[in-house]
């Protein structure tokens, strides 16, 4: 195996089903490994994509609060991945398919409102709580 061209470290998921990007339980439970480019080839964890097959890549450029990252999206035989980057990871330089780069807001599942707005009423209740002490 030649050496990649580059590598960093992602949250993957395959979960989403080309969806766009947003909060989910999915990416609780997504994997998180090297994301490594190759000249024909990504490899994340135990997942190997020829890039001869990735259909309809998109980059997403996000913002969670004031930090920016992106998202990658792409298809991969019938199935939709989603690959989380940091803000200082650029992996995009390296590829050599066809990529669209989109700006996005990240939406909410209705798992991730439920639990917002949950923990939003714990803290009320508890500010509620002391005041009245």
């Amino acid at each position: 195996m030649s050496k990649p061209l580059y590598r960093c470290i992602t949250k993957a998921t395959n979960k989403e089903a080309g969806e766009g990007v947003r909060y989910s339980q999915n990416w609780v439970l997504a994997r998180r490994a090297i994301f490594k480019v190759y000249e024909k080839e990504i490899r994340c964890g135990d997942w190997l994509f020829d890039t001869d097959k990735i259909q309809n890549a998109v980059l997403y450029h996000i913002r969670q609060m004031l930090i920016p990252g992106s998202v990658l999206e792409f298809t991969y035989e019938d199935t939709v991945y989603q690959f989380g980057f940091n803000p200082w990871a650029h992996p995009e330089k390296y590829f050599s398919f066809p990529i669209e780069t989109k700006k996005a807001k990240m939406r909410y599942s209705p798992l991730s409102l439920a639990v917002r707005v949950f923990v939003l009423i714990l803290i009320a209740y508890e500010i509620i709580k002391r005041f009245k002490s």
